[in-house]
Formats: structure tokens, C-alpha cells, sequence
């Protein structure tokens, strides 16, 4: 017995997950979804080319946010796409912004921390399983692309000095990452850092800004299993300072 479908559509949805950390839930918006060729029998059970017993699927959602990093900053993507069939992903128009602004943010600090603010136009994945990565069990891909990332980094001298730590640095912070990440290139294109500390004395901002940035990662992850294979990271890339 098999059960075969031409095509379903889903418009203007609303997808409500119960199961994020913290017993928080997040809502995917505008959802749309659109399955053709599905075939319900013994055969496709299995048959990882499928996606819900679809040949061919494609899924997507308008104006998503959610809280992230402790709750100090929020994810904001104004589209999302992810085709089943192909195992990509694609975000437009993405930010990871502080909540408060910087005088809120920094009256809830009690020494120098720094405030980020990131934005991108595009973010793409390929090869990926989006189920698990919703679901925030793993982020693993093949490729990854950005483009025109805008990396903003902002530290307020007035307040005392945090301790210094050890564990800074970009490999450390990776591993302390909440979920398993394995990407084996990374590419940004056109990006931008902005580097900006205040003084106190003599009260202005000094800024360190660099430009049309082209980079490539190759093996970033936080594996332990996969560092027998593979243990280095390889960065190239360039800019204007």
C-alpha cells in the first residue's frame, strides 16, 4: 500500500516552538511551505533524499527574532529559506544587536565589557541539517557564506577594568559555544570591523575601522572527535585598514 500527494502548500503560517532553552518559545512567522512528489510507502521510508516523504521541498518565514548570548542580545532575520531537497539554508538581512542601548547596557555592568553589533545582508549554508540546528542540537555545513558583514565592537573605558582571562581567544570561545559546530569553509565577502573604545579622559571615542574585507575559514569546529582528523584552522583574507 503506498499513499502519493502531487503537491501541498502551506501559506501564511505560524510555527510555535515549545522546546528552546529555558522553557522559552520561538515563533517563526509568514511561514510557507511547499512539498511535491510525495510518496508514503515502504520504499521512501528511509530514503534520506526525501524530506517528510517529499522529492521536493521548500519552506520559509518572514521576520524572526529571537533572544540570544544570555538574553543581551536579540537575532533578527528578515527572511529565511531552506529547501529540503538540497540541504540549504539561507538568511537575508540578519542582525545580532543588543537589547538596551549603551547606557542600559552598560548600567547593568560592573567592569569594561564589550558591546557588539553585527549585521549581514546574506548568510548561506549548504549541506546542512537545518532540523537539528533548529532545534539547537548542532550546526554543521559544508559551506558557509557571508556577505557584507558589518562586525561593530564597542568597550567603555569609564568603568573599571574587567579581569583578565585566558580563555579569550577565538578557538576557546568556540569551544564554549552551546552547541557542536563543524563548518568546513567559511567565506565572507565585502565586510567591515569597526573598533571603537571611549575614553573617559579626554572624553572621546577612538575608532579603528577596516574595509572591504575578504575571508576565508577552513575548518571550524568544536568537535573534540573531529580534531584526530583535523586540528588546525586555516584563515586567508584581506582588507583595507
Amino acid at each position: 500500500k503506498s499513499v502519493r500527494i502531487e503537491k501541498i502548500i502551506v501559506e501564511n503560517g505560524k510555527l510555535t516552538d515549545h522546546r528552546s532553552p529555558g522553557n522559552k518559545t520561538t515563533i517563526f512567522n509568514d511561514v510557507a511551505i511547499t512539498m511535491k512528489d510525495i510518496l508514503m510507502d515502504s520504499s521512501t521510508e528511509y530514503d534520506n533524499h526525501r524530506f517528510f516523504f517529499a522529492k521536493k521541498s521548500e519552506l520559509s518565514c518572514k521576520d524572526f527574532n529571537t533572544e540570544a548570548l544570555r538574553d543581551h542580545y536579540l537575532f533578527k532575520a528578515g527572511y529565511i529559506s531552506v529547501s529540503g531537497t538540497d540541504h540549504t539554508l539561507t538568511a537575508n538581512n540578519i542582525s545580532l544587536q543588543p537589547i538596551d542601548s549603551r547606557k542600559e547596557f552598560e548600567a547593568k555592568l560592573k567592569s569594561q565589557k564589550a558591546m557588539y553589533n553585527i549585521t549581514a545582508d546574506k548568510v548561506s549554508f549548504t549541506n546542512i541539517n537545518w532540523i537539528d540546528l533548529m532545534n539547537a542540537e548542532n550546526l554543521i555545513a559544508d559551506n558557509a557564506r557571508i556577505e557584507n558583514l558589518k562586525y561593530g565592537i564597542y568597550i567603555d573605558e569609564t568603568l573599571p577594568a574587567a579581569p583578565k582571562k585566558i580563555n579569550g581567544f577565538p578557538q576557546q570561545l568556540l569551544m564554549e559555544v552551546g552547541i557542536p559546530i563543524n563548518i568546513l569553509k567559511a567565506e565572507a565577502h565585502n565586510a567591515s570591523v569597526t573598533y571603537e573604545e571611549y575614553k573617559p579622559v579626554p572624553g572621546i571615542t577612538a575608532s579603528v575601522y577596516f574595509s572591504d574585507i575578504t575571508a576565508t575559514f577552513t575548518n571550524i569546529c568544536n568537535i573534540p572527535a573531529r580534531f584526530k582528523t583535523n586540528s588546525h584552522t586555516l584563515f586567508k583574507g584581506e582588507g583595507v585598514f
